[in-house]
């Protein structure tokens, strides 16, 4: 039941392994184990821009995101600063993200950071646009401190605000794998004349429940059904996962608008 990997490694090499498991466990290795992210880390500070958009592009998946900074932190056995390389960057958002609620972003979190540190050739905070269209997570100096720009995927065929979204994936994910728990206990059983209807009805209740607990936003009750293949049951349905709020914008209309007593 493992939810987010995070390899402790800086090699390209391991993380395009850890692509491939993604991608397997996304497939044919879902029922076995269930669908899964990862979030790994480049070389740091000695990597140009140029290099970590060549590491993003090189893995290109809706499943994993990508870190490229050092940071340092107070070492909790010695109380002194140390500083370490960016896949314990993607350890410590790995572990903001499961410990939230599903789906819920990163976006301009709060890691508890002494400093960030990345190559001269480039400026999180400057070139946040750049950087978040090319598909890697930074953190970047705000007022308050530091904080994560956004929690995005190295999904980069197109623009999809759902793949290209770290806390939405884990939002589709989450739903199939916690509907999967829940019709997997119909399993062993005979199949009948009205298991189908029966496998719709709990699907339909769960998915309900899932939009209650904020797992997903929607999903579409006419889309849903279930194809009897013999001894396999096919669910469809189409859902709408729980999107993060990234903007907010304010359109003003100016006008005088006169007093009266």
């Amino acid at each position: 039941e493992v939810q987010v990997v995070i390899p402790l490694s800086t090699d390209s090499a391991v993380h395009s392994k850890v692509r491939a498991h993604c991608n397997y466990m996304a497939g044919v290795g879902g029922p076995s184990g269930g669908e899964r992210q990862a979030i790994v880390g480049g070389a740091g500070k000695t990597e140009t821009l140029a290099q970590t958009i060549t590491r993003a592009q090189n893995l290109n998946s809706r499943y994993v995101s990508l870190v490229n900074q050092n940071f340092k932190i107070v070492a909790p056995d010695t109380g002194v600063s140390e500083e370490l390389d960016p896949s314990y960057l993607a350890l410590l958002l790995g572990g903001m993200q499961v410990s939230s609620p599903v789906a819920t972003p990163l976006t301009w979190k709060k890691p508890n950071l002494l400093s960030v540190e990345n190559h001269a050739g480039w400026d999180a905070t400057q070139q946040a646009e750049k950087i978040l269209a090319k598909g890697f997570i930074a953190i970047e100096a705000c007022s308050k401190g530091l904080r994560v720009q956004r929690s995005i995927t190295t999904y980069l065929v197109d623009d999809n605000p759902i793949l290209s979204e770290l806390s939405s994936m884990e939002s589709v994910l989450t739903c199939v794998r916690d509907l999967r728990a829940q019709l997997n206990s119909m399993i062993g059983t005979p199949a009948r004349a009205f298991t189908a209807s029966l496998i719709k009805s709990f699907a339909k209740a769960r998915l309900s429940q899932q939009v209650d607990l904020g797992i997903i936003k929607a999903f579409d009750d006419k889309s849903l059904g279930v194809d009897d293949l013999g001894d396999t049951f096919r669910v469809n349905v189409t859902i709408a996962p729980t999107e993060p709020i990234n903007f907010i914008t304010i359109n003003l209309t100016v006008d005088r608008i006169p007093s009266s007593a």
